[in-house]
C-alpha cells in the first residue's frame, strides 16, 4: 500500500510540470484565436472582405465563451492542485527530516 501512494506522489509530483505545458499551450492557442477574431471583425467593419481562408470561423460568441470558461476552469484546477503537490511534498520532506533527525 505504500508502494501505490508513493507511486501517486511521484506521479503528482511529476504530472504538474505537464499540466503547466498543456496550460501555456491554451494560453497561446487562446490569444491566437482571439486575434484572429478581432482581426476578422475590424476587417469587416472597414467594409473589406477579409481572406476567407482566414476568417472562415464557425465559432459562435456561445462556444467561444464556453471554452473560455472550460479554460479558466481548468486552469484554476491545476493550479490549486499544483499547489496542494507542493504543499504535500514539503510535508513529507518535513516529516522525513525530523524522522532522521530523531534517529541521530
Amino acid at each position: 500500500v505504500r508502494l501505490l501512494w508513493m507511486f501517486l506522489k511521484f506521479f503528482k509530483i511529476h504530472a504538474v510540470a505537464t499540466a503547466s505545458l498543456w496550460v501555456a499551450e491554451g494560453v497561446a492557442l487562446t490569444v491566437c484565436l482571439n486575434f484572429v477574431r478581432s482581426a476578422c471583425f475590424q476587417w469587416s467593419k472597414h467594409e473589406q472582405s477579409p481572406p476567407p481562408q482566414v476568417c472562415d470561423n464557425d465559432f459562435s460568441q456561445i462556444s467561444a465563451l464556453t471554452g473560455s470558461l472550460v479554460f479558466y476552469y481548468s486552469t484554476t484546477a491545476g493550479f490549486v492542485g499544483s499547489v496542494f503537490v507542493i504543499v504535500a511534498f514539503t510535508r513529507m520532506l518535513r516529516a522525513t527530516q525530523d524522522a532522521l533527525d530523531a534517529i541521530v
